[in-house]
Formats: structure tokens, C-alpha cells, sequence
């Protein structure tokens, strides 16, 4: 039996929708040793991601490169792969629920997607709305400087 497509559920957002800037990504680094670590490998993988560092002006280049680069190395999807792994490394209990996950389309949305209830500690069991909420924008806040509003996401998946 194989399956064509899927459907990923969960609160979350469209991580294609995050703008992000080079200054905020460096930004982010000073408060995440794990940020600062990623960064520093793909600025040390070779002279373009290091010219990227240096040479780009609006930084735009540097953050598609940084996540193409990201996608690579992660297996994940771009974007959407490092927000949540900034979210597991700040926020391991919570992380553990968040995913990844890239549409038919193409698009990237990170998603709090719980499991069953027999399958979660007690301390996510009484994680609300407004918890993932603070979680999220904790790490998106800095990187954006503002609030990512969350809602309700239905993402097929699949070819």
C-alpha cells in the first residue's frame, strides 16, 4: 500500500510568509549558541556562503542561500526545517511536537501537531493556544521583529 498524498495538521504558520534578514539571523545567533553553530557552518563550507557574508548588500541573497544551504544539510525544508529546529533547541518539551512540512506546492508551514493523548507527558498535555503562541514568537519575534499570528493548518503533503 502506498499513499499519494497526506494531510498534516496541527497551529502553526506559513513559514514562506516569515521575512527574515540577515541582521536578524546574526541577531538571533548572539542568543542561540545552536543559531551562532549553523551559521558559522555555512558561512566555513566555502568562498561563495562567505562572500554571501560579506558582499551582500540587502542580505536577501545571504538568507535564500542560508536556507537552500540549510534544506541540504538538515534534509528538512528550508525555512520551515529551521524554525523548528531554533524552536526544539529553545524549547525542547514543546519542540518535540513541532514539525515540518512542505505542501504539494512547495510551500513551507511549521505546526504544533499534537499526538495522542496517551503519547504526551503531562506538561504538553496542558499546553494551550497561548503557550505554543509564546513559544513560536519567541523565536520568529526576533528574527521578525514582530508577532507571527498562528492558526489552524490543514497541509496536504505529498506528490
Amino acid at each position: 500500500m502506498s499513499y499519494k498524498s497526506w494531510t498534516e495538521c496541527g497551529l502553526g504558520f506559513c513559514a514562506d510568509d516569515v521575512v527574515v534578514t540577515k541582521q536578524s539571523l546574526f541577531e538571533l545567533s548572539r542568543q542561540s549558541c545552536w543559531v551562532r553553530d549553523m551559521l558559522e557552518l555555512f558561512t566555513n563550507e566555502g568562498s561563495d556562503s562567505c562572500d554571501l557574508a560579506v558582499h551582500d548588500p540587502t542580505g536577501e541573497q545571504f538568507v535564500k542561500e542560508f536556507f537552500g544551504w540549510y534544506e541540504g544539510m538538515s534534509g528538512g525544508y528550508g525555512a520551515s526545517a529551521f524554525f523548528r529546529d531554533v524552536i526544539f533547541a529553545k524549547h525542547p518539551s514543546v519542540g518535540n511536537y513541532v514539525v515540518s512540512v512542505q505542501d504539494v506546492e512547495g510551500v513551507g508551514f511549521v505546526l504544533f501537531s499534537p499526538c495522542y493523548p496517551w503519547d504526551m507527558n503531562d506538561e504538553i498535555k496542558s499546553v494551550t493556544e497561548e503557550d505554543i503562541g509564546r513559544v513560536f514568537n519567541d523565536v520568529l519575534e526576533p528574527l521578525t521583529g514582530s508577532k507571527v499570528s498562528l492558526s489552524y493548518q490543514e497541509v496536504t503533503c505529498g506528490a
